[in-house]
């Protein structure tokens, strides 16, 4: 009985040893070998959250979300609209930074590229100029 309870835990052992094998997952290929050799820009972040919860406690996170970057701004001679543009901008990103999608999001690597224009113009749309 001892021998059968034995074998049958060899048994079993192996076959999960075999399973786990089997199902291993693949490295992910490197995100510079998909993107086109015209890349402008790769970032690659390994934690997004902690990045994002260590710029916030900084004292340059503190000055861009506070009221006293736009002030600044606007006595250099900045745009009121593009102001109020990045305050609004800013205000997304810390209300998104608040949601259970950004926790989601940011608890795997990101990376973001910039890629040149597909049609070959030299113009970017930019968002903030209306």
């Amino acid at each position: 009985m001892n021998r059968l309870l034995v074998l049958l835990l060899v048994v079993l052992l192996a076959g999960f040893g075999g399973f786990f094998l089997a199902i291993r997952p693949k490295p992910l290929a490197d995100i510079a070998a998909v993107l086109p050799k015209e890349t402008l820009a790769l970032i690659e972040w390994g934690d997004v959250n902690r990045a994002w919860e260590g710029l916030r406690r900084c004292p340059v996170g503190n000055a861009v979300s506070s009221s006293l970057l736009s002030k600044e701004l606007v006595r250099l001679g900045v745009p009121e609209a593009f102001v109020e543009e990045l305050r609004e901008g800013a205000g997304f990103l810390a209300s998104f930074a608040k949601s259970p999608s950004f926790a989601h999001l940011s608890a795997h690597k990101a990376v973001v590229a910039l890629l040149p224009p597909s049609n070959g113009s030299a113009s970017i749309a930019f968002p903030l100029h209306r």
